[in-house]
C-alpha cells in the first residue's frame, strides 16, 4: 500500500520518530535513592526505589531518645522516650512530579515510653494518699500498637540525579497509648491502688488516637 509515494513502513517509521526522540530527550528517573530522614519518628537511614514516574517504595528507620518531666492524674513523673522502628510505604505520584501520596506500615515494637515518679510530699495514688516513705518510686511503661499503618501527603525531589529534599505529613493509625505495666518499690501500696492508677493513665492517653507524623529526608539519587 502506497500513501502518495511513501510505503507503510516509510510512514510507520516516521510516525514512530518523535516518540523515539522524546524517549531519548525524557528526564532520568533514578531507579534508587539513600539518604537520612528526621521527624516524628526519629532519626534514621532512608531507602527510595522510583519503579516509574507515578509509583515509588520507601523502606526506613527511625531512632530518638529523649526525656523530659510528665504530670498525670498530680503525680509528676520523670518520662524517659525512646522511639525505636522500622517501616515501608508505597508512593504514589498522581501528577508525575514531586507531589506525592503515601501508605505503609509502620513496626514500632521497640518504641516506649518509660515513666518514673519518685515523690517528696504526700501522693494520691489511686485511691489512697501516701507518705513518699510509703510510695518509695512508681515505675510504669507506655507503649503504642507493634504494627500501624501510616498515611502521609508530601513533596519529593525530582527525577533527575543529585542531591534531593523531601517533606511528608500526616498520621499513624496506632490508636491510644497503653500503660501496660506499672509497679511500686514499696509494698506499702496496694495492688488495687496500683492498677487504679494504671487505668488513670490510660484513660488520660485515651485522650489521644493518632500519632502524627512529619518527617523530612536528605537523599542522593543515583
Amino acid at each position: 500500500m502506497r500513501f502518495g509515494t511513501l510505503t507503510l513502513p516509510a510512514c510507520l517509521l516516521l510516525g514512530l520518530a518523535p516518540v523515539a526522540a522524546q524517549a531519548q530527550t525524557s528526564p532520568h528517573i533514578p531507579a534508587l535513592a539513600v539518604g537520612v530522614t528526621a521527624g516524628t519518628f526519629g532519626v534514621g537511614p532512608e531507602v527510595t526505589y522510583r519503579v516509574n514516574r507515578t509509583i515509588g517504595v520507601r523502606a526506613g528507620a527511625s531512632f530518638l531518645k529523649a526525656s523530659r518531666g510528665i504530670q498525670s492524674d498530680g503525680v509528676q513523673y520523670q518520662g524517659d522516650l525512646k522511639l525505636s522502628s522500622w517501616g515501608m510505604m508505597v508512593d504514589v505520584y498522581p501528577f508525575r512530579g514531586h507531589f506525592r501520596m503515601s501508605a505503609g506500615l509502620r513496626v514500632n515494637q521497640g518504641t516506649r515510653l518509660n515513666m518514673t515518679a519518685t515523690p517528696a510530699g504526700p501522693t494520691t495514688i489511686g485511691n489512697t494518699t501516701y507518705t513518699p516513705a510509703q510510695i518509695g518510686n512508681l515505675s510504669g511503661t507506655v507503649r503504642i500498637a507493634d504494627v500501624a499503618p501510616v498515611v502521609t501527603i508530601g513533596w519529593a525531589g525530582g527525577l533527575t540525579k543529585g542531591v534531593k529534599f523531601g517533606f511528608d505529613v500526616g498520621a499513624m493509625l496506632s490508636g491510644s497509648p497503653n500503660m501496660r505495666e506499672i509497679s511500686a518499690s514499696n509494698s506499702a501500696i496496694t495492688a488495687a491502688d496500683v492498677n487504679a492508677q494504671k487505668d488513670k493513665i490510660n484513660r488520660e492517653l485515651g485522650k489521644v488516637s493518632v500519632y502524627p507524623v512529619v518527617q523530612a529526608s536528605l537523599g542522593y539519587a543515583f
